[in-house]
């Protein structure tokens, strides 16, 4: 990274005099893109001070279903616009002396995003039923977006058997079989909603992409997978098993009900909730993330991002077909 180039980078986008670089600490997670605090003086202009900014970037390698950064950073801006709690984001830098890749800047939020930290009673002072009623209105939210930069699929096309033809194409690349994966491809391929159903979506809304503090929600993250799909989608995976983190019982993302997330949802304005397809849903955010797991292993066990915790993911996959399997009556 070209601090000297970001520095001013940073000053011609803010209309300052000049700024000064300070710190720089590479933030924990982000198992996809890479973000970095970046402290600022930025001295003349209208944001004259101290910040402190987030730069995202992608990462070494990426994962198939990511967007590029671009349309990443227009979605957020979107959702910046329809007032969705999101870090405000400021400037999209296209490949340049800054960085090798490109990079965007947004506003840094306090607090955690930690999920035991979120999930455990009393840990930080939060109230899980009514940050799932935060949520469930920030959803509502979500699927109003109509963001330019991401087409809108045609009314007859099936977003569930877009999924589907999706995940066995993914499978078809593989070296090895993973029939416990097709089992669960072939049980949602016969019992799959008969009309579709379109919304703007996150696409990875769960417990461990949004922040918290002492009051509440204060942003949701990461929106590198979003894409117009079936609302329930983004239901479906906020509930799923893999997402609980030890809280298996609240099914609403470890913090409530279904029933609490689903009332908030509709009371927000979303979309009445069909169970069925929240099932249908729910089953193939197993088979996602494992399909997933196994495309971060593949980063480690390539050497194009030796992590551990790539490795690691890969042995989720005998937790996730359990699961699939308790899902669909095969185990």
């Amino acid at each position: 990274m070209n601090e000297a180039a970001l520095a001013a980078f940073i000053a011609t986008e803010s209309r300052a005099r000049n700024a000064k670089i300070g710190n720089i600490q590479r933030l924990a997670g982000g198992a996809v893109k890479q973000s970095w605090a970046i402290a600022a003086n930025i001295r003349g202009g209208p944001m004259a001070g101290s910040h402190i900014f987030v730069l995202r970037t992608p990462g070494p390698s990426d994962l198939p279903a990511t967007i590029p950064l671009d349309q990443e950073f227009a979605v957020h801006r979107s959702a910046w616009q329809t007032a969705i709690a999101v870090p405000e984001p400021l400037w999209f830098a296209p490949q340049s002396t800054i960085m090798a890749k490109p990079f965007y800047l947004m506003r840094h939020c306090a607090g955690t995003a930690e999920p035991r930290l979120i999930l455990e009673p009393g840990a930080t002072g939060i109230d899980h039923p009514s940050l799932a009623l935060a949520l469930a209105s920030s959803l509502a939210k979500i699927h109003t977006m109509q963001p330019p930069a991401i087409r809108r699929p045609a009314l007859s096309d099936d977003p569930a058997l877009r999924f589907i033809q999706t995940c066995y194409d993914q499978l078809d690349q593989r070296p090895s079989a993973h029939p416990v994966l097709e089992w669960g491809l072939r049980h949602l391929e016969r019992n799959r909603p008969t009309l579709p159903l379109w919304a703007f979506c996150h696409r990875d809304f769960r417990t461990g992409n949004y922040l918290v503090d002492e009051g509440g929600l204060v942003a949701i993250l990461d929106w590198e997978f979003a894409g117009w799909s079936d609302p329930h989608e983004d239901i479906g995976w906020f509930c799923a098993k893999c997402w609980r983190f030890g809280a298996p019982r609240r099914a609403a993302g470890g913090l409530a009900s279904r029933a609490v997330f689903f009332t908030g949802y509709e009371q927000a304005g979303g979309l009445p909730i069909d169970p069925g397809r929240v099932e249908f849903w729910e089953l193939a955010a197993h088979i996602r993330w494992a399909l997933i797991a196994l495309q971060q292993s593949d980063r480690h066990l390539s050497g194009a991002e030796p992590r551990l915790e790539f490795a690691l993911l890969g042995r989720r996959l005998a937790q996730l077909e359990h699961e699939i399997l308790a899902m669909t009556g095969g185990a």
